[in-house]
This record gives C-alpha cells, sequence and structure tokens, in this order.
C-alpha cells in the first residue's frame, strides 16, 4: 500500500491552495450577489493569505502553518457576523444559507486538515 501514501504536509497545502480557491469564487459571490462588500473582502484576504501560506506548510514551515490555522478559525467565524450585521433578513434565502454553510464547512476542512499534521 505504499502507493497510496502521500506527504501529509504537501496534502495539507493542496488542501489549503484548493479552500482558497473556493473562498475566493464564495467571496466574489458574496460581493455580487448580496451586496456584503465588506465580508467578500475579508473572505478575499483571507483566501489570498491562505493560499500564500500552502507553500509554507508544504515546506513544513511552523509560520505558515500557525497562519493558515488562525485563517482556518477566522473563515470558520466570518459567517456568524455576516449573518448578524444582515438582520437575519437573508436567512431566507436558500442561496445565501448555501453560501454561508461552504464557507464555514470550507473552514472547518481547512483546520481539520492542519490538526492531522500534528499527528
Amino acid at each position: 500500500m505504499n502507493y497510496l501514501k502521500m506527504d501529509k504536509n504537501l496534502f495539507a497545502s493542496r488542501i489549503l491552495m484548493f479552500s482558497g480557491i473556493l473562498l475566493i469564487i464564495l467571496a466574489l459571490i458574496h460581493i455580487v450577489l448580496f451586496d456584503h462588500l465588506l465580508g467578500g473582502i475579508l473572505l478575499i484576504l483571507f483566501a489570498v493569505s491562505t493560499i500564500f501560506t500552502a507553500a509554507g506548510v508544504s515546506a513544513r514551515h511552523t509560520w505558515a502553518r500557525a497562519v493558515a490555522i488562525t485563517n482556518s478559525l477566522i473563515v470558520i467565524v466570518i459567517p456568524l457576523p455576516v449573518y448578524i450585521l444582515s438582520g437575519g433578513e437573508k436567512s431566507e434565502i436558500s442561496l445565501f444559507l448555501i453560501v454561508n454553510v461552504l464557507i464555514t464547512m470550507i473552514g472547518i476542512f481547512m483546520f481539520l486538515s492542519l490538526i492531522w499534521l500534528r499527528e
């Protein structure tokens, strides 16, 4: 089963890269469809930071892993203030809920992949 063995850091960095790209797409959806400029810009900033830290995680830099864990925790929490600031009025819009749930799931997936590196 050696053919299934993959470097954990490389795997986590690919997850971070993919997550960063998805976050940019979801941020653009937030900006264009929901007029949440601040939330979208924040997501873009954390997405770009996540993409840049992916290379550091692949190279086993501890600072990159710390920044990526911080980014993942913030991405998990970002939908809550967006929901509160929107007054909950958009909570009935299914696309709004789907986007926010996806953002949270991406953050959780990023966090779990980084925690997996500790083992």
